[in-house]
């Protein structure tokens, strides 16, 4: 495990969040701040992150607007953060 894979591998999470997937912006904001020297946590986090878009690729994305035209979604912020993994 280098950092340059984990840099790599956060990077091509940064351009799905930007472009089709929205609710990996809080995980990408935090694995971003790590690619100079991560650690053994912050590749658990890494890899807890792929496992996510893995298990939510069908998930439609859904978007709402309000009546004066704001768009709004939603995140679920806790994606399996238990011991039985459930939400």
């Amino acid at each position: 495990k280098t950092a340059e894979l984990y840099h790599h591998l956060t990077a091509m999470i940064l351009y799905l969040g930007k472009r089709t997937r929205p609710d990996l912006q809080t995980e990408i904001s935090f694995l971003s701040t790590r690619v100079k020297e991560p650690t053994e946590d912050d590749w658990k986090k890494l890899g807890h992150t792929i496992r996510y878009l893995s298990v939510t690729k069908e998930l439609p994305l859904t978007l709402e607007a309000t009546n004066d035209g704001v768009i709004q979604w939603w995140v679920d912020a806790s994606f399996a953060v238990h011991p039985n993994m459930r939400s």
